[in-house]
């Protein structure tokens, strides 16, 4: 399976989704004028990457999924897809899979790290905050 590879622009984040190392990162501003064009990309390579690998993740080689956030910016529309995409990522939890969420943000931006604390109340997957200083 091909990672998901999206560049940043003004408006919308970087996106790498590596199926083989299991790390997703979505980095940057996010504030696409088509929200649901954007993301739904995202949702449907993640509804084929759980059938690529839902046979992979049994015995002792259970597969541990990362996603990374690194935004500097999120605007509501954004937000109410990267909680979908969370949540789906939910469904690999509760079936086994390892599932880790890291939120970057700047430590002089408390709307961000509230923004991740939002997002962090609306699901079951615990989240790991990482203050950047540059």
């Amino acid at each position: 399976m091909k990672s998901l590879i999206l560049e940043s622009t003004d408006f919308t984040p970087e996106v790498i989704f590596n199926p083989e190392n299991h790390i997703f990162i979505i980095a940057g501003v996010s504030m696409p004028e088509n929200a649901s064009g954007f993301y739904l990309q995202i949702i449907d390579w993640l509804g084929e990457y759980e059938e690529k690998i839902v046979d992979k993740n049994t015995g002792t080689d259970k597969i541990l999924i990362k996603l990374n956030f690194k935004l500097t910016y999120c605007n509501s529309a954004s937000a109410k897809f990267l909680l979908t995409i969370m949540e789906k990522l939910e469904t690999f939890m509760n079936s086994g899979f390892g599932v880790e969420i890291n939120w970057f943000y700047d430590p002089g931006d408390q709307l961000m790290l509230d923004d991740g604390k939002d997002l962090a109340d609306s699901i079951s997957i615990p989240f790991n905050y990482h203050a950047i200083i540059n």
